[in-house]
């Protein structure tokens, strides 16, 4: 394994590139600006840094083992506009796995190129390295930097909350990522129109307390619960449900390997210790130890909208939604 890329890497309007020491006025004028580092691992740069830097790490040209990274800027051939650079870092051999960063000049946002570029580096990792797995990992105050990695496909794995002192705060993540297998459907007709607006899929179900649904077995229940499937994500496997309760319910405390939100239609549910009524709804990290079952007596309806496969395995102890 290992990865020489012939240079530039095109996409539709960019050319990827290795930074060079021309770049750095273009580099200086943004990662000198604090919003651009607000939520990155960095400080402001100045130019003697950003120059030490064009010297060193980031003259690297190609990834011959695991532990290295990649540095590529994001020119606009056009306008032969440097508008961000990328990162791909090889995170094992083994594992087959990687990271994907990005930084781009805020003058340049709106128009699709931190996309297109992400793209362009997600199709290096997966086409050229033949990773198995890519991640990224978005502060949980970056809005939009989360949406370029939903929109590139990548499903949200982890919510952590203050899991780190960062630049004189706690702060929280959201870690991403897309599998080869994924990659691969999203791109079984060719490369998708990032700039298209992303079309809604809209799933029609009148009535929905009112539904027929099929017995489900799942072994955390004491006994046998109503369930439909409502929707399912092609690529990443999204699962959304109509489920029902039985009155009397016993549930085993329990994991989900994707994280979920539920929302109560009709009857209580208790979660976590909470009483949830019609109207509400609760929302679960990936991994998160939880217990829900029909409040008292009565049974409930609701839905269940998973981030991605909605995998469960029982657990023992408390948790918290």
């Amino acid at each position: 394994m290992g990865l020489a890329p012939r240079y530039p890497v095109r996409t539709e309007r960019l050319a990827l590139r290795p930074l060079t020491g021309g770049d750095l006025d273009a580099l200086v004028a943004y990662r000198s600006l604090p919003e651009v580092c607000r939520y990155v691992p960095f400080e402001p740069m100045d130019a003697d840094t950003v120059r030490e830097r064009l010297a060193a790490d980031w003259a690297r040209r190609r990834l011959d083992g695991e532990g290295q990274s990649l540095v590529l800027g994001a020119e606009v051939v056009a306008s032969a506009t440097l508008v961000g650079d990328l990162l791909l870092h090889w995170t094992s051999v083994t594992h087959r796995s990687g990271e994907v960063g990005y930084v781009f000049h805020p003058d340049h946002a709106g128009r699709g190129y931190a996309t297109e570029a992400v793209h362009g580096v997600l199709h290096l990792a997966f086409d050229d390295l033949g990773l198995h797995r890519v991640t990224a990992r978005v502060d949980l105050r970056n809005t939009p930097s989360a949406r370029l990695a939903r929109r590139l496909g990548m499903r949200e794995e982890a919510h952590l909350r203050e899991n780190e002192w960062f630049k004189g705060e706690w702060s929280g993540e959201r870690d991403y990522a897309i599998l080869e297998q994924e990659w691969r459907s999203l791109h079984a007709e060719g490369c998708p129109d990032l700039r298209a607006p992303v079309p809604a899929t809209v799933v029609v179900v009148p009535d929905l307390v009112g539904q027929e649904l099929r017995e489900g077995h799942v072994e955390i229940y004491d006994r046998p619960i109503g369930v439909r499937l409502l929707y399912r994500h092609p690529a990443t496997g999204a699962d959304h449900y109509l489920v029902r309760y039985p009155p009397g319910l016993v549930a085993a405390p329990h994991r989900h390997r994707a994280a979920h939100t539920f929302v109560v239609l009709e009857g209580h549910l208790e979660v976590n210790g909470e009483r949830l009524g019609p109207g509400s709804y609760c929302h679960f990290p990936a991994g998160a130890l939880m217990h829900h079952a029909p409040a008292g007596e009565e049974g409930c309806v609701f839905v269940a909208v998973f981030d991605g496969p909605q995998d469960v395995e029982p657990a023992g102890g408390d948790g918290g939604a």
